[in-house]
């Protein structure tokens, strides 16, 4: 390492970026921009436009969404009424659409399975997804499968939908996966940039198709349309 490097966060002449959970560019006092020069020391010298240093605060909520899967359209009802009981109406559905992306789940489940994607009416905090992933998995142990062999008869995968994010919630650890708790861990599966959802180099197929970015993107709005009402 050089006796001197030089990092950049943000110039004081660049714009104040965006909030991604909001969508609204960052307010007077949530963001802290800092040029300067890293010594050999460890030390740094640096100026700053600071607006306020950033201090711990209270999550803001987000719209809940979940994908259910299963055999047909009866199971997919059915795990829709579980999470419903637990969260709420589903206000919003996707079309339901054939899952051909993979043979991952035909062992558990069998073939020819269907998904649809939900999105459920209160917000919720985004700090209950790891609570609300394994109230979900105990939903989809209560439901065996139509045909009697051996499996779960529907899959549900909850996460959540802000101004910026879809964040899934997932039992399976990877490089690009945070650690919640209790077993859980958060994914970013779909990011909203230039005005619109795109998806990342880990996002699942079923994730990436027109139809489940333009199911997010009107989520996406009617969560921008709660968070504006009293």
């Amino acid at each position: 390492m050089t006796a001197r490097n030089r990092y950049l966060f943000l110039s004081a002449d660049q714009a104040v970026p965006t909030d991604h959970t909001t969508g609204r560019p960052y307010r007077a006092g949530r963001v802290n921009i800092q040029y300067g020069t890293l010594r050999g020391n460890g030390t740094s010298a640096k100026r700053e436009a600071n607006l306020g240093m950033g201090k711990p605060g209270f999550s803001e909520p987000v719209k809940l969404v979940c994908a259910v899967m299963g055999r047909d359209e009866t199971m997919l009802n059915r795990g829709r009424d579980l999470m419903a009981e637990q969260y709420g109406e589903a206000e919003l559905a996707s079309p339901v659409f054939d899952f051909s992306f993979t043979s991952y789940y035909e062992p558990e489940m069998g073939a020819g399975l269907v998904k649809q994607f939900l999105g459920f009416g209160p917000l919720v905090d985004p700090a209950d997804l790891a609570d609300i992933k394994r109230t979900s998995n105990g939903l989809e142990a209560g439901m065996a499968r139509a045909d009697g062999l051996p499996g779960r008869g529907v899959n549900i995968d909850p996460g959540y939908v802000n101004g910026g994010q879809l964040v899934l919630a997932t039992t399976k650890n990877y490089s690009h996966r945070i650690y919640l708790r209790n077993g859980i861990y958060a994914e970013l599966t779909l990011l909203y940039t230039r005005g619109a959802f795109n998806p990342l180099p880990w996002t699942y197929r079923d994730y990436r198709t027109e139809e489940a970015l333009a199911f997010f993107a009107r989520v996406r709005g009617v969560f921008l349309g709660q968070r504006e009402r009293p």
